[in-house]
């Protein structure tokens, strides 16, 4: 039976006998809990970009970013080869947010928000230096789009400053009393 020193305790097995012991985990900082869905967000969005880049250029050329809007083809000619080496670039950063996502520790959270921080400043300072190119709610979406793109990885770098070194950890945790199990096996 649970008791004050085991706060929302599960004791299971026979009565008498403790098989494991969980106990809720320490409440993590908001910054903490949006590790995860900041990183599914922006390796979501560069998949999209980078398969449609790698797929097919010159529909991303033509059509991004889509619902009858062009954003790139106003910009200057057609170039197959950088809009094909921007794809990879970004399924290239995907792998690392996804790898982040899978394994959410300080550090590699922290480089993967960097990396994207490194392509996506320059690209949001490009476009905000070339709004004449659109009218005013294609301005508008233009830099709210792209402000995400810096504003959710400094989220992250700034928010896993300081923590737990795994940033996945939440709910419950299970700790093992090395009590030896009912039918003798091993744990």
């Amino acid at each position: 039976m649970a008791n004050a020193r085991t706060p929302k305790a599960e004791i299971t097995g026979t009565p008498g006998v403790v098989e494991d012991l969980a106990v809720s985990a320490p409440r993590r900082r908001l910054s903490e809990r949006l590790v995860r869905p900041i990183l599914l967000v922006l390796a979501l969005g560069g998949l999209q970009v980078g398969l449609w880049l790698a797929i097919s250029p010159r529909s991303f050329y033509d059509d991004f970013p889509g619902f009858g809007r062009a954003w790139v083809s106003v910009d200057g000619p057609y170039n197959e080869h950088a809009l094909r080496d921007f794809g990879e670039g970004q399924l290239a950063i995907v792998v690392v947010l996804l790898a982040a996502f899978l394994r959410p520790q300080r550090y590699l959270v922290r480089a993967a928000a960097l990396a994207y921080l490194v392509g996506a400043v320059p690209h949001l300072l490009y476009h905000a230096n070339h709004l004449d190119l659109y009218d005013t709610g294609d301005q508008v979406a233009n830099l709210v789009a792209l402000g995400a793109t810096v504003v959710l990885p400094a989220i992250l770098l700034l928010g896993t400053i300081r923590g737990t070194p795994d940033l996945g950890r939440g709910g419950r945790r299970t700790i093992s009393t090395n009590l030896p199990r009912l039918d003798g096996s091993e744990r």
